[in-house]
């Protein structure tokens, strides 16, 4: 099954071939995890449990995914919907700050320096990404943590690919300008 593309396992989820919805696991669960990780806080707890969820949703409503789009992207909207939920439900834009936790990197370098450097830089960028508003810190994720192409952010946040490529410059080029002290003399 590790040959199959992803709609065709779930196509044969649908049919009843449950080892197809393991593999579709296997493939998402950690980068899905990851995504909630970055997107709520840090919080490696409610990360867990909206990934959970997330599975729980697919499984809901797989019979509504559409075997022609792309199952990345579907399951990517649906994530980012439920952190968009959870935004609201916390009134978050006025708690980010105030709920920061330290990034802990699952990274490992030999040279304990570049790993103090690292973790530096992530908590850095973190605060930073948190200084944006939720859009912008989706569009910003997906496309330099999950290496996602504009098109399918555009598709994902339901937001213009020009308005994503404009935002994504202007994201990068305040970043860069917050995180300047990093760059290498």
């Amino acid at each position: 099954m590790k040959s199959l593309k992803d709609e065709q396992l779930i196509k044969l989820y649908t049919e009843g071939k449950l080892g197809a919805f393991e593999e579709i696991f296997e493939r998402y669960a950690k980068r899905i995890e990851y995504f909630f990780f970055r997107m709520l806080w840090n919080d490696k707890e409610k990360a867990a449990d909206f990934t959970q969820d997330l599975f729980l949703k697919v499984i809901e409503k797989v019979s509504s995914f559409n075997l022609d789009y792309c199952f990345k992207t579907w399951i990517f909207s649906i994530a980012n919907n439920m952190c968009k939920n959870e935004y609201r439900k916390a009134e978050v834009q006025n708690k980010v700050h105030d709920n920061l936790k330290v990034l802990t990197s699952s990274i490992s370098f030999n040279d304990a320096e570049t790993n103090t450097d690292y973790d530096v830089f992530m908590k850095e960028l973190q605060n930073s990404l948190n200084q944006e508003d939720q859009i912008k810190k989706a569009a910003f994720m997906l496309k330099y943590f999950e290496d996602m192409p504009v098109k399918e952010i555009s598709e994902i946040l339901n937001i213009p690919e020009g308005t994503i490529k404009s935002g994504l410059h202007y994201t990068t080029k305040r970043l860069s300008k917050k995180l300047q002290h990093f760059k290498s003399i």
